[in-house]
């Protein structure tokens, strides 16, 4: 994908299928994983698991693809971030030329602010302390990333991230994310409990 060879990547996945590095079974893991999701959303995923699954569950069934899947890890890489960019999926602020100079940063706890540009939550901006994510002293490349997609779309598009994700790679919004089973929605404020429609969805994937 990387090289823009779509059939070859294609086909990649449709043998790792016949070879059973896919299972059809755990596909269904991944297919309530995007479910989940509202139209548009950025997925912020952790490990190959995802990165596999999603990209079969798009590439080969054309399923959800309207969902921007983004590897956390993978945005500590140069090569990943750009490629996003190119093809549209990662809006931030810099430049072609400045997103592979990203470096991790030094950081002190501070407030950090996410505008919010969609009507629906009514005219509420995110804000909330964020310390740093590593070492106690820095602010990763893949954080840095994260914060300023965030900034950048103000709420226009829903964010999520799959609920394995460690509360630091999610930059501690822990207060601001709503269960939606196997995912949580960034919310600009506090979310309200939400059990009731969990149990109602859980008996439903039950029956």
């Amino acid at each position: 994908l990387f090289e823009n060879k779509r059939d070859s990547a294609e086909w990649c996945m449709r043998q790792a299928l016949q070879r059973g590095g896919i299972n059809k079974t755990v596909t269904d893991y991944f297919t309530q994983l995007l479910d989940e999701c509202t139209p548009g959303a950025y997925l912020f995923t952790n490990g190959d698991m995802y990165l596999y699954y999603l990209l079969y569950l798009q590439l080969v069934d054309r399923y959800r693809v309207d969902i921007r899947y983004i590897d956390l890890n993978l945005l500590n890489t140069r090569w990943y971030p750009t490629w996003l960019q190119t093809k549209g999926i990662l809006p931030v602020s810099y430049s072609p030329d400045e997103l592979p100079k990203i470096i991790a940063d030094k950081w002190v706890a501070q407030k950090v602010p996410v505008r919010n540009k969609n009507e629906k939550y009514n005219d509420t901006a995110l804000v909330w302390n964020l310390p740093p994510t590593y070492g106690n002293k820095f602010l990763l490349r893949s954080d840095r990333i994260v914060l300023n997609l965030m900034q950048q779309n103000a709420f226009e598009r829903d964010v999520f991230f799959a609920g394995d994700v460690p509360s630091n790679m999610r930059l501690f919004l822990d207060d601001y994310l709503q269960s939606r089973g196997l995912t949580y929605k960034v919310l600009p404020q506090i979310p309200p409990d939400n059990t009731f429609e969990l149990e109602l969805r859980l008996k439903k994937l039950l029956h």
